[in-house]
C-alpha cells in the first residue's frame, strides 16, 4: 500500500494489491468445540463491503470451493458501511470458537494509516493465508466521450467543477488508486465533486446509471460491465495488462506510473 502514497512519477508501478486474507477472530476453540472435530458445522465468513465488489465476488468464487473441502456450509455476510470498520468490529466481537472468519482486504489493513482514532489495533489478529493479489481497473462511464486517463485528466483540468467521482468513505484501494491519479495530473480535489459509497459494487452501477463519472474497483469485479458496455475500462494499476480485460492498458502503458 506504501505504493499508493508516492507522488508524481510512482503511479502504482507496483499492483495495488487486494490482499485477500483469511483471518479467523480467534484460532483457539472453545473447551466445548475442541471436543468435537472441526469444523462440524457452518462458517461464517464478514466481508466488509457491499455485495458486488471484487472482494466480494472473489470470496464467493472461492467460498464454492472451501465448502467442499470442509464439508460444511460456507456463508457469506456482507456488512459494508462505516468505510469497512464496522464489518471488522462485528468480526473481532464474535464468539472465539473459530466459525466466524473474516475476509480481509488491502482496506481494511490500511486503516490505521488514514485514522488515528480506531477502536482496535488492525495487527491484533491471525493470518491464515493469501487467495488472490489484483490490480484496480480505473473506469469511467460509458456514456462518457473518454477513450483513456490522458482524456479524463484534460476534461478535469479543464472543467474540474463538472467532474463527478465515486469513492468509499474510509481509507481503501478503491479510494486511493483514483486520488494518486488525480496527484499525479495535478488536480484540485476542492473543485471536483466525490459522492462516497458503501464498497466499489455500488459504484460500478453508479457509473454504470450515469452517477458518477469516474471510479476505481478491483479488476475481478470489472468484466461483466465492461462487457456489457456498462462501463469503459481505461487503465489497469501496475506494470502489466489484464487477462479478462484484453485491450485495456496497464497504468504503466497508459503513461502513469
Amino acid at each position: 500500500m506504501s505504493d499508493l502514497f508516492k507522488k508524481r512519477g510512482g503511479f502504482l508501478r507496483s499492483q495495488v494489491a487486494m490482499l485477500c486474507i483469511w483471518l479467523i477472530v480467534f484460532m483457539v476453540a472453545s473447551a466445548e468445540g475442541a471436543e468435537k472435530k472441526y469444523p462440524n458445522r457452518a462458517i461464517e465468513v464478514i466481508i466488509n463491503m457491499e455485495v458486488g465488489g471484487g472482494a466480494d465476488a472473489l470470496f464467493r468464487i472461492t467460498a464454492k470451493h472451501l465448502s467442499k473441502e470442509l464439508g460444511v456450509p460456507i456463508i457469506v455476510v456482507n456488512k459494508g458501511g462505516g468505510g469497512g470498520i464496522s464489518g471488522v468490529l462485528d468480526a473481532m466481537a464474535a464468539k472465539p470458537d473459530g466459525y466466524t472468519l473474516m475476509k480481509e482486504s488491502q482496506s481494511s489493513s490500511s486503516f490505521h494509516m488514514g485514522r488515528k482514532d480506531l477502536a482496535f489495533d488492525p495487527l491484533n489478529r491471525t493470518f491464515i493465508c493469501d487467495i488472490a493479489v489484483s490490480p484496480y481497473a480505473l473506469f469511467c462511464d460509458s456514456k462518457m466521450p473518454w477513450k483513456t486517463l490522458d482524456d479524463v485528466a484534460a476534461f478535469i483540468r479543464k472543467e474540474p467543477e463538472k467532474f463527478v467521482w465515486g469513492g468509499l468513505g474510509g481509507p481503501s484501494g478503491t479510494t486511493f488508486s483514483q486520488l494518486q491519479f488525480f496527484d499525479v495530473i495535478g488536480a484540485d480535489l476542492k473543485k471536483m465533486k466525490m459522492v462516497t459509497y458503501k464498497g466499489s459494487g455500488p459504484i460500478l452501477i453508479a457509473a454504470a446509471g450515469g452517477h458518477v463519472m469516474f471510479g476505481s474497483a478491483a479488476a475481478s469485479a470489472v468484466p461483466p460491465f465492461h462487457q456489457g458496455g456498462k462501463v469503459r475500462v481505461l487503465a489497469v494499476t501496475g506494470d502489466k495488462p489484464v487477462k479478462n480485460l484484453p485491450g485495456v492498458p496497464s497504468a504503466k502503458d497508459a503513461g502513469y506510473r
